[in-house]
């Protein structure tokens, strides 16, 4: 069964969400812990994050501000 199956079966007549009825769901949900996730993000995309600085643009930047202490600027 497909997750939005799941998720969907899941919804009460009354509209109410029964979180025991979802697997593993209800731990989460009820404790709201980052600890508590099943799978967890392990890059800034999996948070979400589609424009932080690349490493090739900080190093950049460093250069940059080096070269302006070293010209006394």
């Amino acid at each position: 069964m497909s997750r939005a199956r799941t998720l969907a079966s899941a919804i009460g007549s009354d509209g109410a969400l029964n979180v025991g009825d979802v697997a593993g769901l209800h731990t989460v949900a009820s404790t709201g812990l980052f600890s508590d996730l099943i799978s967890k993000p392990t890059t800034l995309a999996g948070y979400g994050i589609t424009d932080a600085a690349t490493q090739q643009y900080v190093a950049d930047s460093i250069g940059e501000v080096e070269a302006l202490a070293l010209a006394g600027i």
